[in-house]
């Protein structure tokens, strides 16, 4: 650039800056160039910048290029351009032709044709690429919690949840408004019977901004089956503070509450302890098995005797501080065992870390033979003597190492300040001479500045969506009580959250964490399993997901269930992981007490009432109970030297041995048949036979379920039958004489369907010559009305009127004998029936006035039955409340009650009332209480109503007072 022309102010802008002539040739280039690639100014000039764009970009970059040149359009690209440091950056490359007047950049501007810059979007790429690394994460942490997740928006749409929360709930995978909840799953509160109300309900609790925290409660979906759910939930809350929706998180706890159950069942049982001496005191089995420990070491240690009696004394929390430790006891209750005294000092771990410097001493016990029995421990607290000396020693020690990190600290303070100082100074001067020329050229600067703000703006919009993500995130595994980690593998750094350091066992606020923190955790006996879990994960580019123990340091022991993945760079090594952890203590207590209560189960083999035994493959008895050993008359060391070929009668063996070989074969998973055993006396025993067959798979022994798994043995449930043979010989000879019964039912049958037929053509013969005069008596009474009209007096024409109702009235007279007459006998459908469905559609047929109130209770219930004969019934009774009212402004309420294998439906109103005496009048063919207050009855219709409610083996009745309403009340079958 010549010395005449020096334009300061474009090198104080911080993107390259070039200039091109009209044939694409660049023929300028600022510092920036030079200080971004580490090229010099001349090696970018012409087509030279291209050295500098990647190889893999070059070509498109020259040929879009001089697209543009040819074209004489705007030109924008995106590439990566080499660094100084030998890495690429990614950029965006715009330009456009400019008409200038003068020399300008030192060139003459004949030759200027296009200006240009290359903008770094490195910083922007990489948050974008982040923010999608974020959502990919949260999507696959979602989808692989085994809790359900559910987040609905302020409107109480939902709007997110994950699998398990479908599987839960039985919920599409579509939003869901709120108001459509309740079509997919029923809430029930912890007892199982009460409906939850909605202002109970966790996620509108959340979403009313309240913190919910272990509420349980129980959905029963509509397809799927009902769990018991721990729910934990809070709303999500906008940066300004308005709410944005709410989220809970489920945790299915359905067999930890079964298993709590069997827990909370079983007795517990108190032991003797001595609380009568300030010293620590315990007695041991000579194996070094824990028995007794009084209170004060107890309260020391921070826990109860469940906790630690039983367990070997050296595995207890007291002794945690170290291995040598507990190596150290082991040889001092070997040494009390063998009849010496052992004392020595030792150090012992309480509750909240505290530690204990204690005279420990271990004497055996013998009983009146000499023999030991017991060994007595006992330990005296020698601490405030001990730490007199060890605190001394360590003030200094901590003085001596805050003074050389302090003097450090403020040399490294000094050095960063004068440095700070220089750079301060150098920007100063170079800001002030480009001020100046800014100033002059602030309007070309406009458009890079204003790309610079969009640039900018993107970045704080990423940002953004990053941390709405992160909060969402945050809440999410806060309400499911997990904690997060992530472990930098190239720096070794790792990163607990708070929830992480509780679980842990760690006072909360030191998220650096490192390995050793988690290996003073973990339980010595997992960790070698952890290990190689950890590197089979990686090395597989697995997931990781495993169990296992942690001591807390109160010596309470702790379940973890820890879930992750491994990040890769492009040449496949891991750099990174990332994960969540939570605390499954609850539920492997629960597993544990159900496999206790499972090997109480198997007690029970020996007092069973029926035959079991466990036969090889080969057909041997291994293991028979003394039931068996009874139906056959076999001991059972005899049993054990014969298979059960050997006592099954030979005419049933061949079928025995072909079930037996599908069991084995996995094409069955059981089967039941009926065989003949030969008694040791030779007898013929009848039994029922019910096998079954044992595999192991993964190392444990389970009823084989169609599934891989190599065979191990049958089982054998035998049953003694003799009786019931018998029972079924006589039942066959009484079926042959109902067989002869029934055929002639069948012929009575036949004939009374024809008697029916006869009955149903003669009624609608009869209907209809009954009906043809009365239609003409009708028509009649209105000619005569019209060819008279004026000159028929007032009476006669309330006469025409009270005529043509009487006639009505036979009309709907015979309509019921019909339908009294085909009532009991219509061939109706049985079907599925929701009740409140089925009121609501005859409420809207029959339509009643709108002053008219109709109250359906909720839990109405939904069976198999005849629909078409339940709406008679409940139309007939609902229209009868509706026209036998006085009022116009009635309400009639409509509810049901379960009644064991029937339900019984009550409708009540509110209108004029019965008197006793007409109770069971009422239920008569063509009675009615009031006919001249009710003109168009024909009193049949509770006659139909009783029919059919008797003939489907139901009853009805009502209960009324004059005055006081009426309520009918009639049972019907739940099952068809």
């Amino acid at each position: 650039m010549p010395d005449d022309v020096n334009p300061k102010w474009i090198e104080a802008i911080p993107h390259i800056v070039w200039t091109a002539s009209e044939t694409g040739a660049v023929v300028f280039l600022n510092r920036q160039w030079s200080e971004v690639t580490g090229l010099r100014d001349d090696r970018g000039l012409g087509l030279g910048f291209l050295e500098a764009v990647h190889p893999e970009d070059r070509d498109r970059v020259k040929a879009s290029w001089l697209q543009a040149v040819r074209s004489r359009q705007p030109y924008e690209a995106k590439f990566r351009l080499q660094q100084a440091s030998g890495s690429y950056h990614r950029v965006i490359a715009r330009a456009r032709i400019e008409q200038t007047t003068g020399p300008s950049f030192g060139v003459d501007a004949r030759e200027i044709e296009w200006v240009g810059t290359f903008t770094d979007i490195e910083s922007i790429v990489y948050c974008k690429d982040d923010l999608v690394l974020k959502q990919q994460f949260l999507q696959a942490l979602l989808e692989n919690l085994s809790d359900g997740i559910v987040a609905c928006d302020a409107s109480g749409k939902l709007t997110l949840f994950n699998a398990a929360s479908q599987a839960f709930h039985g919920l599409p995978a579509e939003p869901l408004p709120a108001e459509r909840w309740a079509d997919y799953y029923d809430l029930y509160e912890a007892d199982r019977l009460s409906p939850l109300k909605k202002e109970d309900i966790p996620l509108f609790r959340a979403l009313k901004g309240e913190k919910v925290q272990g509420a349980k409660i129980r959905i029963v979906p509509k397809q799927g089956k009902a769990r018991v759910l721990l729910s934990s939930g809070a709303p999500i809350l906008h940066p300004d503070g308005h709410q944005l929706g709410a989220v809970v998180a489920m945790q299915d706890i359905t067999e930890q509450e079964r298993a709590q159950a069997a827990l909370n069942a079983s007795e517990w049982r108190f032991r003797a302890i001595f609380n009568q001496t300030f010293q620590f005191m315990g007695l041991l089995e000579p194996d070094g098995a824990l028995v007794e420990a009084n209170q004060p070491a107890l309260d020391f240690g921070g826990f109860t005797a469940q906790d630690v009696l039983g367990k070997p004394f050296w595995e207890t929390p007291w002794w945690s501080l170290s291995q040598e430790d507990r190596v150290r006891l082991r040889q001092a209750i070997a040494q009390a065992a063998a009849g010496e005294v052992a004392r020595y000092e030792v150090d012992v771990l309480g509750a909240h870390d505290k530690r204990l410097t204690i005279d420990f001493s271990l004497k055996p016990l013998r009983d009146e033979a000499g023999n030991i029995v017991l060994l007595i421990a006992e330990g005296r607290d020698i601490t405030q003597r001990k730490q007199a000396e060890a605190e001394v020693h360590r003030l200094n020690a901590l003085l001596e190492e805050r003074v050389a990190r302090r003097t450090a600290e403020l040399e490294a303070k000094n050095h960063q300040n004068e440095r700070l100082l220089a750079l301060e100074q150098q920007a100063r001067a170079e800001l002030e001479a480009a001020i100046a020329q800014l100033e002059a050229t602030n309007c070309q600067n406009e458009e890079l500045l204003e790309r610079e703000q969009t640039a900018r703006a993107e970045v704080e919009q990423a940002i953004a969506q990053t941390a709405s993500y992160t909060e969402r995130l945050s809440l999410a595994l806060e309400a499911a009580q997990m904690g997060t980690w992530d472990w930098d593998i190239v720096t070794d750094k790792t990163i607990w959250d708070l929830r992480h350091e509780v679980i842990f066992g760690y006072e909360p606020g030191t998220p650096n964490r490192d390995y050793f923190d988690w290996e003073r955790r973990v339980h010595p006996e997992d960790l070698e399993g952890i290990h190689q879990a950890t590197h089979r994960a990686r090395d597989n580019h697995e997931s990781l997901a495993i169990q296992y123990r942690i001591l807390w340091p109160d010596g309470s022991l702790h379940w973890i269930d820890v879930r992750g993945r491994f990040i890769y760079d492009a040449a496949g090594k891991p750099i990174r992981a990332i994960g969540v952890v939570r605390d499954i203590t609850d539920r492997k207590q629960a597993e544990e007490a159900l496999r206790e209560s499972q090997e109480q189960f198997r007690a029970t083999f020996e007092q069973a009432a029926v035959g079991i035994g466990h036969v090889n493959l080969e057909g041997r008895w291994l293991r028979v109970n003394q039931k068996l050993c009874d139906i056959v008359g076999y001991s059972a060391a005899e049993l054990k030297e014969l298979t059960f070929q050997d006592i099954t009668h030979p005419d049933d063996l061949a079928a025995d041995l072909a079930l037996t070989r599908q069991l084995a074969n996995g094409e069955i998973q059981t089967y039941s048949l009926e065989k003949r055993y030969l008694h040791k006396s030779g007898a013929v025993v009848w039994v029922e036979l019910t096998a079954s067959l044992v595999c192991e798979v993964a190392g444990e022994e389970k009823i084989s379920d169609g599934q891989a798994g190599k065979p191990k043995y049958f089982i054998a449930v035998v049953e003694e039958i003799g009786d019931r043979k018998r029972i079924q010989k006589t039942l066959q000879e009484r079926a042959r004489e109902l067989f002869q019964v029934n055929g002639l039912l069948a012929q009575a049958a036949a004939l009374l369907d024809d008697r029916n037929q006869e009955l149903d053509r003669f009624v609608h013969i009869v209907s209809h010559d009954l009906k043809a005069p009365l239609r003409a008596i009708s028509n009649l009474s209105h000619w005569i009305e019209e060819d008279l009209e004026g000159e028929l007096s007032p009476e006669n024409q309330q006469q025409m009127k009270l005529l043509r109702s009487r006639v009505r009235r036979m009309e709907a007279m015979i309509d019921g004998l019909l339908d009294y007459a085909r009532a009991g006998r219509t061939d109706a459908s049985i079907e599925s029936v929701a009740v409140d469905e089925l009121l609501h559609e005859i409420v809207d047929s029959i339509a009643p006035p709108e002053t008219f109130e109709i109250d359906i209770a909720t839990g109405m219930p939904a069976l198999r039955t005849k629909r078409l004969l339940l709406s008679q019934v409940f139309a007939n009774l609902i229209g009868n409340a509706i026209k036998h009212h006085e009022r116009p402004d009635g309400t009639i309420r409509i509810s049901s009650r379960d009644k064991g294998s029937f339900y019984e439906f009550a409708v009540a109103d509110d209108g004029p009332g019965i008197a006793p005496e007409h109770h069971e009048r009422i239920f008569q063919i063509f009675q009615a209480v009031n006919p001249r207050s009710s003109p168009d009855s024909s009193g049949i219709g509770l006659s139909i109503v009783k029919k059919i409610v008797e003939t489907e083996e139901g009853a009805i009745r009502l209960e009324s007072e004059v005055g006081k309403g009426t309520t009918f009340y009639f049972t019907w079958p739940k099952e068809m």
